[in-house]
Order: C-alpha cells, then structure tokens, then sequence
C-alpha cells in the first residue's frame, strides 16, 4: 500500500462530467504520491459512478494502484462510499461517510486499501477510529463555498480530533493560508475542492496546499539548484546519485562538487541535496 496523501482532490458530479476532468486530474497528480483524486459523484448512476472511476484510475493512477513503486507523476485514486466499487477499479482506498458501510465491513469487501471516514464531531471520530478507520476526514473547518454558511469549527476543535491517534486530513475552505493554520493544529494533510478544481492552474494550486507539508529533499519534491552557474528545478532527486540519474550522467565519468566540496562517488547516494545547493558537475570521455 503507498502512503497515505497529504492532498485530497475531491470531485463533483460536474466535476467529473466536465470535459478536461482527466486532464485537470492529471495535473492535480503531478504532485505524485503526495495527492489523492477523490472520486465523489453522489448524484450520478451507479454505471456512471463506475465510469468515472475506472477512467480515473486508467488516465491518472496505474493500471495496478496496489503494487509498490515510486510511480512518479500520479495521483493515488480514492472512491467515495463505495468499496465494492474501489476493489472492482484497482483504487487505492474508499472514503466513507458515517451512513455508509462500517470500516470493518468496508474492509471485507474492498481487502488491501486506505479507508477513511468523514466525521462531524469527536464521538464520530471515536467511533470510525475503533470501528477500524485507518485516517479520518474531519470537518467543515472553516466556512466552504460548497457549504455556505455553515461556520466552521476551527482550528482548536481540528486539534482536538488530531488528539485520537489516527491521521486527519482537513476539510472545509481550505486555502495555502489555512493549510498552514491546520498543519500547526495536527493535521495530516488537507482536502478541497473548489480551492483546486476551481483553479485555472490546478498544479500550482495542488502544490501551494502541499506546501505546509512539503520536504524539498523529499521523492515527490522539487528542488532549485545551481548546476554549473545555471539556475535548475529538478523533481525526483533527493541525492546527488538521483541528481546524476535525472541528468542522464555516469557517475563513473563525472567529478562532482557541492557546494564547493568534491564529492567521491561512494558518498554519492548518501549525500543529500538541498533547496539553494551549487552543484559543479565535471564530466570527461575516455579515449584511444
């Protein structure tokens, strides 16, 4: 099973209808392990549910979510309320609300898989933790254009889920800003849906709300380096051993210094890179 995200991109049914959902989707998942597509259509048919679902998985997780690898570039794909449908789809997890099946019912018919509950209050959340809820998704916390005027709980009552012992993710108008507040007050990620959907630049929307969260150094991250004088973003490149994969070298024919350091190649894949680093990369040819 991946880890579980920080991001969770929930949909519509217009969202879902809409004609650059996938690519929307697609984009949302370039954040890679770090984002979850919430497959959510309550209004739609259950063959439609089915439709979005399976398209989901194909175009924006893998053909098979279950098995481990890094997988850079997609989103893990999460179906709402519908286990049955999850396992049929190779989705890595369902979400459930309190009126649908138990944690532990859900986990006899969707096997290996994230479940998650939706929870309004503490006792709810008490309840899905010991009913076998693996994360729970707790809000509104603050006022949400989906929900207009219901007030939000806030960041004191988040703190007190975050209390019970399992990962929460936020939901409930949340923006970069407020990313910030509920990762101060416990929280495991964020969900949303108009603050990406809504975005013109989802990618950018995605990564502003991961932010909080966000290890330059990590996998899935990105980092802004000086390579040879050249200012260079590079993804996927925790160690300078990745750095030298990414950029296609052989560290048996490069002389590598960081930060003014030489670097030899056994320390290459333990040495870890930084936002800010100066990479000096020498590379040279045989000849005869």
């Amino acid at each position: 099973m991946r880890p579980l995200p920080r991001l969770f991109a929930v949909t519509t049914d217009a969202i879902c209808r809409a004609p650059d959902y996938l690519a929307r989707a697609r984009a949302i998942g370039t954040s890679g392990l770090h984002a979850a597509i919430v497959v959510r259509a309550p209004a739609s048919t259950a063959a439609e549910q089915a439709g979005f679902a399976t398209e989901t998985v194909a175009k924006v997780g893998r053909s098979d979510s279950r098995t481990v690898g890094p997988d850079r570039g997609t989103a893990q794909v999460i179906v709402h309320a519908r286990p049955d449908l999850a396992r049929a789809v190779a989705a890595d997890g369902v979400q459930l609300r309190r009126q649908d099946l138990s944690p532990a019912d859900a986990r006899a018919v969707l096997g290996p898989g994230w479940i998650g509950v939706s929870v309004p209050d503490r006792a709810e959340a008490e309840a899905a933790i010991e009913e076998g809820a693996d994360y729970l998704v707790a809000g509104n916390v603050f006022e949400s254009p989906s929900h207009p005027g219901r007030p939000g709980k806030g960041t004191g009552w988040l703190q007190e889920i975050c209390s019970l012992g399992r990962p929460v993710v936020a939901i409930g108008g949340i923006t970069p800003d407020r990313a910030i507040q509920v990762r101060e007050a416990g929280s495991w990620g964020v969900a949303a849906i108009s603050a990406l959907w809504d975005d013109p630049e989802p990618e950018r929307a995605a990564r502003a709300l991961l932010a909080p969260w966000a290890d330059p150094a990590d996998r899935g991250g990105e980092l802004q380096l000086t390579v040879n004088g050249e200012a260079k973003r590079v993804r996927n490149a925790a160690t300078m051993a990745e750095l030298l994969a990414r950029l296609e070298l052989d560290p048996r024919a490069v002389v590598v210094e960081l930060n003014r350091r030489i670097v030899r190649r056994p320390e290459l894949a333990d040495t870890p890179l930084r936002d800010g680093d100066a990479v000096e990369l020498v590379h040279f040819v045989g000849g005869g």
